[in-house]
């Protein structure tokens, strides 16, 4: 297996009081190399592994990873990369590909953006626990509580699992929404991907984004994610596409130039 040039561990989407998600990026000379590893690599943490090598300064190639095996879309491990390309290359522009996406970040006056496709879940039935939705595609479910409190109580959420039955379940997140605030919060479980919970979770907004604006007619949200860590976010629908901001923080830093080095960008 090949070396990568460097390793860079971000954490993503984080705030004041959380930490955010951990996202481990592994760079490569070239594409070749890239794929071995990706192949060859045993992931014995519970972290997202990135694999990325470069087509261009403004442009590379990824595939992600966890303990569980392939992802197809990893959001916060995309916002990571994103985000180093902008704020610490300074470039105006960054495309992500993936064998899946073609994702696109970008600067703006507020921060890192990274657009990612919007798919809006279908309404499945309303229960005492609350409204019920489904990405038939994908199998992520996601149901909306009214209060706030359920979102703390694991037992409720794992009676809840085994009451319903849910079939070809990938993924659950329970969310509660303030539509005076514009804030949401929620909670994402994928223990049948590699770990219990969600750190703090870029790729659910596709799905939630835009069901929040077809319910509320809201383009712009506010999240927090209750995990362990914790982290939060804004998303915001335009135009079939969903665009994530937040904060990231890395040790790291050493490696970026390193990093330029190395690659000759």
């Amino acid at each position: 297996m090949v070396a990568p040039v460097v390793e860079i561990l971000v954490q993503t989407f984080n705030s004041k009081l959380s930490s955010g998600s951990p996202q481990k990026l592994h760079f490569f000379k070239n594409e070749i190399e890239m794929q071995n590893s990706f192949i060859k690599y045993q992931i014995k943490d519970e972290l997202d592994h990135s694999f990325v090598c470069f087509n261009s300064k403004q442009s590379a190639l990824v595939r992600w990873k966890n303990q569980a095996g392939p992802i197809q879309l990893c959001g916060s491990a995309a916002y990571a990369l994103a985000w180093i390309a902008t704020n610490h290359w300074k470039l105006g522009e960054f495309k992500i590909s993936s064998m899946e996406y073609q994702l696109n970040s970008y600067l703006s006056a507020n921060g890192t953006c990274l657009d990612i496709p919007a798919i809006l879940p279908t309404f499945i039935n309303k229960t005492e626990d609350g409204l019920l939705f489904l990405d038939q595609r994908s199998g992520i479910y996601l149901l909306e509580i009214q209060s706030e409190e359920y979102l703390v109580k694991e037992n409720w959420l794992e009676s809840y699992l085994i009451k319903h039955q849910l079939s070809d379940i990938h993924g659950f997140c329970v969310f509660t929404w303030d539509d005076q605030k514009k804030q949401g919060k929620l909670r994402y479980f994928t223990p049948w991907h590699g770990r219990n919970e969600d750190y703090v979770t870029g790729s659910i907004h596709q799905y939630l984004t835009p069901l929040i604006k077809n319910l509320y007619a809201q383009t712009k949200q506010a999240w927090e994610q209750l995990s362990k860590s914790g982290g939060e976010l804004i998303s915001t629908y335009n135009d079939n596409k969903v665009t994530l901001m937040g904060n990231c923080f890395t040790d790291y830093k050493q490696s970026i130039p390193k990093l330029l080095k190395e690659m000759e960008l």
